[in-house]
């Protein structure tokens, strides 16, 4: 009783929209797992050999040409237009097909997440791919220093911390179904920002928003150390150790410490909460912790004051009271959400507390990923403001 997905569809309505003055960036098509239905290939083949011809196929001109403007501008890398190939749900055999007029050592740009056997074949034919559409070129950060990125996961939570010689991960983002932001999202973003492996992977709580990525993450990724404020809510492959309230250390002169609420009564309240320092500059990250927690934070005596907040449970109206908003004082929140989420976050009682306290917001929603060089007392930087379907679910 449903109609088949025709790719060709998608690739006539881009055009449609492309003509009325859309921008189109990128289309990804997945790849079913079981043979098209005859009906489906029948009319695959019609459209073929009707008005939109396959050379269409490979990308009007125009829409390559700003792909490969993208490219100079934002990466200094110069890309042929004729060069740039859009196509819409290729095999691994397709890939192989217009490779044939590349030569090794070529610069090769694939979206990413994508699918790795493309990835693997462009390696194994000397040809070099180019940085994915996540993050600019990875730059060391310097001692004293730490890098904070809040990933792209849509509704869900991931932190990148980094220093200059370790890497801490707070939270893996969702899995749902079988899209797994851990495995599509969070790695391919950590292998761009220069993470070959995890000193921490710290999860508030064991809820799949936050969680749901993490056993990707460890199956991709050598991790040292596991920590959760629910440790035994977690699969046991994961080897989660409990969060440590009070406990603090430092890596490269950037001071890490740990709260959680020794009496919290449900899940969202025994998240591990961590803050960061760096030179003076704070970020304090939340989890899922609700008001009666935030009220536990601040009575029990630390100093929970940060230019930067993460949105206590993606912003929803149970957190971010404005006691636990006066107390850490921030000069900026982050908020990671999907954009049509069906929880309504972030609540606008919330945002309009944020816009009488004049309080900076970073939207992943809006902005896509958030870079903050902790230390630097710099504005955030934001991923350009492209359409993910997981931002928007």
């Amino acid at each position: 009783d449903v109609d088949a997905f025709l790719a060709m569809d998608v690739l006539a309505e881009a055009t449609r929209l492309e003509r009325a003055g859309r921008s189109i960036v990128h289309m990804e098509v997945g790849q079913p797992g079981a043979p098209a239905p005859s009906a489906v290939l029948a009319a695959a083949r019609a459209a073929l050999d009707g008005p939109l011809g396959y050379t269409e196929a490979l990308g009007r001109s125009a829409l390559r040409g700003r792909i490969a403007r993208h490219y100079r501008e934002a990466y200094g890398v110069e890309v042929a237009p004729d060069n740039v190939v859009v196509t819409t749900g290729s095999s691994a055999g397709f890939v192989l097909a217009f490779l044939a007029g590349f030569d090794a050592g070529a610069r090769i740009a694939l979206p990413s997440p994508g699918y790795p056997a493309y990835h693997n074949i462009l390696r194994a034919l000397g040809l070099v791919l180019l940085a994915p559409l996540v993050y600019p070129p990875y730059s060391e950060v310097a001692e004293g220093r730490a890098q904070v990125s809040v990933l792209d996961v849509g509704q869900g939570l991931s932190v990148l911390v980094q220093t200059r010689e370790h890497a801490l991960l707070y939270d893996a983002g969702p899995r749902q179904g079988d899209f797994d932001t851990g495995e599509r999202v969070v790695f391919p973003s950590l292998r761009s920002l220069g993470v070959k492996r995890l000193d921490i992977l710290l999860l508030s709580h064991a809820d799949n928003d936050h969680s749901g990525g993490a056993q990707a993450i460890r199956r991709l990724l050598p991790v040292a150390r596991t920590v959760s404020g629910e440790p035994q809510r977690h699969a046991t492959d994961l080897n989660a150790k409990p969060c440590e309230n009070g406990a603090e250390w430092r890596w490269n002169g950037v001071r890490f410490s740990l709260w959680q609420w020794q009496t919290a009564r449900e899940s969202n309240q025994t998240s591990c909460v961590l803050l960061v320092e760096a030179n003076g500059e704070r970020v304090l990250l939340t989890g899922d912790i609700d008001q009666a927690a935030e009220q536990a934070l601040l009575l029990s005596g630390q100093d929970v004051k940060a230019q930067w907040l993460l949105l206590p449970h993606h912003g929803s109206l149970s957190s971010s009271s404005e006691p636990f908003l006066r107390a850490v004082e921030p000069s900026a929140a982050l908020i990671s959400r999907s954009l049509h989420n069906a929880f309504g976050h972030p609540h606008p009682t919330v945002t309009a507390r944020l816009e009488a306290s004049a309080i900076d917001v970073y939207d992943t929603a809006l902005h896509g990923a958030i870079r903050i060089d902790l230390g630097d007392f710099s504005v955030a930087e934001i991923q350009r403001a492209e359409r993910r379907f997981w931002r928007e679910k």
